[in-house]
């Protein structure tokens, strides 16, 4: 196969003509070699495409760190939108290499938001972490970092946002709906709108905050 044409996209991508027709669009890293004339057999062409892929997965790994940090899994699936899975395993374990990914940093983050901010328990935060990607030993490590009491963690939601709960039956089955949806098991919620029942500064301390 002769190269007979090779030209450039919008996008600063190369065009390879061979014999007269279309044949791929390159990273231009990847062809920068190429000129018009050049003879290419079935194997080299399958190489320049490889290498094509490995500059275009790389590329699009820097692009998609520089918009938000990502999980090495996260980054790994939204590459393999568009790239192989060779190139996508490479161009993560290049920002790796790079310093741009670091799972362990990533996961304490967002363990502290889920637990500090969203008000996630324990179990939720593990769930959620292990979705992005997260492997779960190391979930539950980070996770441990911020973990405290439930009960004392339920008393401080119920008292910002169902104060309402221990004596009203319509806000403490709301307050119950939501705080099982955070991930908190029913026994524990149960036993603090109990204790609140009997005592409303039961959980004096983690209400005031």
């Amino acid at each position: 196969m002769r190269i007979t044409h090779l030209g450039a996209t919008r996008r600063g991508r190369i065009t390879l003509y061979l014999d007269g027709e279309y044949s791929a669009s390159l990273h231009p890293s990847a062809a920068g070699s190429l000129r018009a004339g050049l003879e290419l057999d079935e194997d080299e062409l399958d190489e320049l495409l490889r290498q094509s892929g490995m500059f275009s997965a790389r590329a699009r790994a820097l692009e998609l760190l520089s918009r938000r940090a990502m999980t090495s899994e996260m980054l790994r699936q939204r590459l393999r939108e568009k790239e192989s899975e060779e190139a996508s395993a490479a161009a993560v374990e290049r920002m790796r290499e790079l310093g741009l990914l670091n799972d362990g940093d990533w996961a304490l983050r967002f363990a502290k938001d889920c637990m500090a901010r969203r008000g996630f328990s324990a179990a939720r935060t593990i769930r959620e972490l292990e979705q992005k990607g997260i492997d779960r030993e190391l979930a539950r490590r980070v996770t441990e970092e911020q973990e405290e009491d439930p009960r004392e963690a339920i008393a401080r939601i119920v008292a910002r946002k169902y104060k309402n709960a221990p004596d009203d039956e319509k806000a403490y089955r709301r307050a119950l709906s939501a705080l099982l949806r955070l991930g908190y098991r029913g026994g524990d919620i149960r036993a603090v709108i109990g204790n609140l029942r009997e005592d409303e500064d039961y959980y004096a301390e983690s209400g005031s905050e």
